[in-house]
């Protein structure tokens, strides 16, 4: 008979785990669940089970509860404002963030962005949208890319609301937005990256269009112009059978390198055939709003919805081919 003293033992620190429970996690994940909107035990297990060791390590009175009471509570009492549901997607997609110290981990983000004319909600935003803003290091990273995007001449308001709107910015490379700068404002085009681009035209924007076409396209901060779906629509921009537009007039309908050219050209070609053959000036409302209205809220034309649908699929069909969509 084996005696029992030879029997495999579990763990030594598996013992230690009812107390560690109720003693340490336990009072952590009440207020998890009471005060940062996570009473959804499928969300609180995916924070759990996201960092255990962060939330073992951090204090419950000197990280989590000043974090979340940061996050949750009122302008007017120096928080975020945030509702509890918004905290609970964040917590969810960046759990790492309610452990950090608020003292010296978030408010000096938070007063770096107030600091460029952001506003309390304008910030909210941002950590709503994307939590790692908070992760980034302010004299390595956040510091050099607002400089820069500030030295191309993108500063005040605008500064706020691209970075309100378009945080992401922080999370692509700048040589990326560089290059596109130079292409932007070259008299004699490029080659782009390893000459991938010989017959890159020239576009000759002015500093101040390039800042426009950049705040109104932060596309371009992860995808260059020389890229064959970038090429496509300056392709169509500028072509007679196309747009026939100069490439200055970029400045005044950025919205346009947003979008897909699948997605945009059926639009300005059926709004043409709508009025006639000619196009306004101002290109950007043509290029806002869903598809599915796109005939009644953007040409006035509530009975030609079917009619736009059908057009659509039908360039698709024919001409992205021509345009090098395929």
């Amino acid at each position: 008979m084996i005696s029992s003293t030879s029997q495999p033992q579990p763990p030594l620190f598996l013992s230690f785990l009812p107390h560690l429970f109720q003693q340490v996690l336990r009072p952590k994940l009440a207020l998890l669940k009471a005060e940062a909107g996570l009473s959804d035990p499928l969300k609180l297990g995916a924070v759990l089970a996201a960092q255990p060791r962060a939330l073992l390590a951090a204090s419950l009175e000197k990280h989590l509860r000043p974090a979340v009471a940061f996050f949750t509570s009122e302008e007017a009492q120096g928080g975020l404002g945030m509702r509890k549901s918004t905290l609970a997607r964040i917590a969810v997609k960046r759990p790492i963030l309610l452990t950090y110290d608020r003292e010296e981990q978030i408010l000096p983000k938070v007063n770096f962005f107030k600091e460029l004319g952001l506003t309390v909600s304008q910030i909210r935003a941002m950590v709503a949208a994307s939590p790692d803003v908070l992760s980034i290091g302010i004299g390595n990273d956040l510091r050099p890319t607002v400089a820069w995007i500030q030295s191309i001449g993108i500063t005040g308001p605008d500064l706020a609301t691209l970075l309100a709107h378009h945080p992401t910015v922080f999370h692509n490379p700048l040589h990326v937005a560089k290059e596109n700068v130079k292409l932007l404002k070259s008299s004699s085009g490029g080659e782009g990256p390893k000459g991938a681009a010989k017959d890159f035209p020239a576009l000759k924007l002015s500093d101040a269009q390039a800042a426009k076409v950049m705040m109104g396209a932060p596309v371009l901060f992860r995808r260059l112009l020389t890229g064959k779906s970038m090429r496509a629509k300056l392709r169509y921009w500028s072509a007679s059978e196309g747009l026939g537009k100069d490439f200055s007039e970029l400045a005044e309908a950025p919205r346009f390198l947003e979008r897909s050219l699948k997605s945009s050209a059926p639009r300005l070609e059926f709004a043409k055939r709508i009025s006639s053959g000619s196009l306004p000036s101002n290109l950007a409302p043509f290029l806002e709003g869903p598809e599915g209205s796109f005939a009644t809220e953007k040409l006035g034309a509530p009975g030609e919805e079917k009619a736009f649908e059908a057009f659509r699929k039908e360039w698709s069909k024919k001409s992205a081919a021509k345009w090098g969509l395929n």
